[in-house]
């Protein structure tokens, strides 16, 4: 067993988990309906290409806390519009490139992972088995297949614990500059996995290798966030006004901080996360609650390395298990948004969990090899069967979203307005006559001659029906006195303006 991952089997086991990767995502991204923050994440580096700016198409600054994003972006942090535009200026900007821009952050993280276990282990079966989990895992290969900056900051996070457990032992200023260096990076990507990172980091420092840190090590620490700081401020100077009005009033418009202040509201809430992950959404199909198998998996491959004595001893996995129990109280009580797209954050610890159990358990023999083949055998035909599922047989790109998109390519003249969201750019052109209003034109009063409501959009509109918000009565009265449906399929009605379809008729 020791000589295996040394031998030829070994290479075309790893070769074929890529393989196993690459397919899967690649089906994600060819048939996954685009979102509206694929949008809002890729065209501003699409306008630094153009203009030489980083500016954010199609959505409506009025009314909402977007003060200048026609200009510049500035509701989040920058660092991925710059990195992604050498991607788009080699291989052009469309959604798949972008989505396979995401993709390439994911095999590095799913390679980081396999170091960084066996690293810890000095196991390179469990190390192959991590990146197999990965490869497998619906979340990780779905969330890595959208074109979000959550693929970039997840592969940085994962690439500084790597370097800092690579480096330590033979260099270990380079393991401290370099590690906080990628730290900065994915706070400078996506605050919500920067902050994890951080704390991840700082406590596989002190408690690795706490006798060695001195006044230098944290010197040498404080650089990478100088550097980052500078990197910020000289963007903010370009605009400070807008900085202000967008980044503040994105913070105050989502309570991200405020699990630290209800601690056990956000620990029910942490476990609603958990819950839609599993399926439990409202809307969604109920053959998605398949995927509570998976979820089960996580936790009894958790419950059951804390609950070994032979497993909490060993220092490589109990260091693991440090690992994964500091992701999950930062995240429980910093990322007070609970989102399900925020789970990829942990879900590399939870996946490396698993193979790390699995192994072990299959070393045994006995009824715990049974019941470790059976936990592997559940997490892989729900993770690689769901994934087939959406690529092979939902195919909501092809079946949804593009032929609402060609329907108003076709319909619609150039200069008419289309409310509707910013997903459309990927399909009419970040030039288009779009704009992305979600308040639905209550402070603008603009007259589009078609309105495309996505669910995204139905999914704000019901929300200020139940709220009992003017701008839900304003559009319904809008919608009824003013337009006609002419299009419908399960993801878009479209709308036109009355007087078109009779003057038309």
């Amino acid at each position: 067993m020791l000589n295996f991952p040394r031998s030829r089997a070994w290479w075309f086991a790893l070769v074929g988990v890529l393989v196993l990767y690459l397919g899967l995502a690649t089906g994600r991204a060819l048939t996954t309906q685009p979102w509206n923050d694929e949008a809002w994440y890729t065209s501003p580096s699409l306008s630094l290409i153009k203009n030489g700016t980083t500016a954010t198409p199609l959505i409506e600054p009025v009314g909402h806390f977007w003060k200048g994003i026609d200009q510049r972006t500035y509701w989040v942090v920058p660092l991925v519009f710059y990195e992604q535009v050498p991607w788009f200026e080699i291989f052009g900007f469309s959604l798949l490139s972008a989505r396979l821009h995401a993709m390439a952050w994911g095999l590095v993280t799913l390679f980081s992972w396999g170091w960084i276990v066996d690293k810890l282990t000095g196991d390179r079966l469990m190390a192959f088995a991590t990146v197999a989990a990965l490869a497998c895992d619906y979340q990780f290969v779905s969330q890595t297949a959208l074109a979000r900056m959550d693929s970039m900051a997840l592969g940085l996070a994962s690439l500084a614990v790597l370097l800092y457990l690579w480096l330590r032992e033979s260099h270990f200023a380079w393991a401290i500059f370099t590690s906080q260096f990628a730290v900065v990076a994915c706070g400078l990507t996506h605050p919500t996995a920067g902050v994890p990172a951080f704390v991840a980091l700082a406590f596989l420092t002190l408690y690795l290798d706490r006798r060695r840190v001195g006044w230098k090590s944290i010197a040498l620490a404080f650089v990478p966030y100088l550097l980052g700081v500078a990197f910020w401020g000289w963007y903010i100077s370009f605009a400070p006004d807008l900085f202000r009005a967008q980044f503040f009033g994105n913070v105050s418009d989502i309570d991200r901080l405020g699990g630290f202040s209800h601690p056990l509201q956000a620990i029910v809430r942490e476990l609603g996360r958990y819950a839609g992950m599993a399926g439990f959404q409202p809307g969604m199909q109920h053959l998605y609650r398949i995927k509570l198998g998976v979820i089960l998996v996580y936790f009894v491959a958790v419950a059951c390395l804390f609950a070994r004595k032979e497993t909490r001893e060993h220092q490589g996995i109990r260091t693991l298990l440090w690992l994964w129990t500091v992701y999950f109280l930062t995240m429980t009580f910093y990322d007070n948004t609970k989102e399900v797209k925020y789970a990829i954050h942990i879900v590399t610890l939870f996946d490396a969990v698993v193979a790390v159990w699995v192994v072990s358990w299959w070393r045994k023999g006995g009824v715990e090899r049974m019941i470790g083949a059976a936990g592997a055998a559940v997490f892989v035909t729900i993770g690689v069967g769901g994934l087939l599922y959406t690529s092979l047989i939902q195919r909501d790109y092809e079946k949804i979203y593009l032929p609402a998109a060609l329907f108003l390519k076709h319909t619609a003249q150039p200069s008419d307005l289309i409310l509707g969201g910013s997903e459309l750019g990927f399909a009419l052109g970040f030039d288009s006559n779009i704009v992305d209003d979600n308040s639905f034109t209550y402070v603008t009063h603009k007259a589009p001659v078609f309105i495309a409501m996505s669910n995204n959009y139905k999914q704000f509109l019901r929300g200020y029906r139940m709220k009992g918000q003017p701008k839900a009565s304003y559009f319904d009265r809008l919608l009824a006195e003013k337009y006609v449906r002419v299009y419908s399929n399960p993801g878009y009605d479209i709308f036109e303006e009355r007087s078109r379809v009779s003057a038309r008729e």
